[in-house]
């Protein structure tokens, strides 16, 4: 069992990273590639940012409860399969498109499509002893956190000197590497328990009566939205307070972008391994009162030091939230309802990417500054530790909360 479940986590762990390097590829310059589609820059520019993360994120919501239904069903490694492959793809296709409409549309597929770091948590928590699970799944996250960290700083330095489309062509293969790791690296002990028989209705049902889970995934969803508020705008920031170019800004936002995702990385395992420790809750708090500060002082930045020393304390504290609250999660989760646990978090996760960069970017437009949204960002976030202090609890032990409400299978 040791050995097993640690290749899974770690053949898991190689391919989130470079999965999340391929996606992490197109972070610096997306912003910037509509503007060769033909959008000028200014207002409309900032509103079709939003929509573009937007039309990512609804499609993801709806569709990753369904996904995860499918992993309770038939197994989460197929899943995970399902997401890094479905990406590469979209992602490839994203440098033939001739005009910002159809590269919505490969947005949205790819919404449908995709969702690995979920599908990874799922694989991994199954796969993971319970005592293990805030190591395990914070390993998991600071993976994705260094593929963050090494993404846009490739990515942006590809699009200045090879161009916008042949980084995404770039971006997809490394994708398809992810997929091939996974495919031949991890293992799954894939049983059908009794209760993943029931219709997509009942089998969520007495996930969502639960409040020990219903409140950590609405905290998740919270957080979300106030954290990525700024996010479709911030390569614009970057431009405006450093004067540069669009594919300098690029590279620049891919250097700033890579500094975050190292110090995700370092932190995020340390507050996985503090949560078994001290408590998740505990941890939790902290960190998104701690990244509302952060957040809402990168509106006072003034030049590129100043932004970049906030966004890298923000990065600290908001890479303490994901794994704290996804041990809550899994400690009141039983195995068979994992797929289903985290195919509703991913769904709630994209809630917020869908309206918070949405929101964000309308602010951003409406004030023609960008200043106000990192504003409406630190706020929020600090609104949402208060409803942590209020309503999340730290669950009494394993298992609890779930198990004696599993649906019986059907005839």
């Amino acid at each position: 069992m040791g050995a097993s479940w640690k290749k899974t986590l770690y053949s898991t762990c190689i391919a989130q990273f470079i999965a999340m390097v391929g996606f992490g590829f197109v972070l610096p310059f997306m912003a910037f590639y509509i503007h060769d589609l033909g959008v000028p820059e200014g207002p409309q520019a900032d509103k079709w940012a939003g929509i573009l993360v937007t039309a990512m994120g609804i499609p993801m919501a709806i569709c990753s409860p369904i996904w995860g239904w499918i992993a309770d069903r038939y197994g989460r490694k197929s899943m995970v399969l399902r997401a890094m492959f479905g990406g590469a793809i979209t992602v490839v296709l994203m440098a033939f498109v001739q005009n910002v409409h159809q590269l919505l549309v490969l947005r949205i597929l790819q919404g449908i499509l995709t969702g690995t770091i979920m599908a990874s948590i799922a694989l991994v928590a199954a796969a993971a002893p319970l005592e293990r699970s805030g190591y395990a799944l914070g390993l998991v996250t600071v993976s994705a956190s260094g593929g963050n960290f090494m993404g846009p700083l490739l990515g942006g330095y590809a699009a200045k000197f090879v161009g916008y489309r042949a980084t995404f062509i770039v971006a997809g293969a490394i994708l398809f590497i992810g997929g091939f790791i996974v495919a031949y690296g991890t293992e799954e002990k894939f049983e059908r328990h009794a209760a993943s028989r029931t219709g997509v209705t009942r089998a969520f049902l007495p996930l969502l009566a639960t409040g020990s889970f219903l409140v950590p995934l609405l905290t998740l969803c919270l957080i979300t939205f106030a954290a990525t508020a700024p996010a479709p705008i911030f390569p614009y920031f970057v431009k405006s307070v450093s004067a540069l170019d669009d594919k300098s800004a690029a590279a620049l936002t891919g250097i700033i972008i890579s500094v975050v995702g190292l110090v995700e990385t370092l932190s995020a395992w340390i507050f996985g391994s503090f949560g078994d420790r001290w408590g998740h809750r505990q941890v939790m708090m902290a960190a998104v009162v701690w990244g509302g500060i952060m957040a809402g002082l990168q509106a006072y930045a003034r030049n590129i030091p100043e932004l970049m020393t906030f966004r890298v304390l923000f990065a600290f504290g908001m890479a303490g939230i994901f794994p704290t609250a996804s041990a809550i999660i899994r400690k009141v989760v039983p195995e068979h309802s994992l797929g289903k646990a985290f195919g509703l978090v991913a769904s709630l996760n994209a809630l917020g990417w869908a309206f918070g960069p949405l929101a964000g970017a309308y602010l951003s437009a409406y004030m023609r500054d960008y200043r106000p949204t990192f504003t409406l960002s630190g706020v929020a976030l600090c609104v949402v530790s208060l409803f942590i202090a209020w309503r999340v609890k730290e669950p009494p032990g394993p298992d609890e909360g779930l198990q004696a409400s599993a649906p019986s299978a059907d005839p």
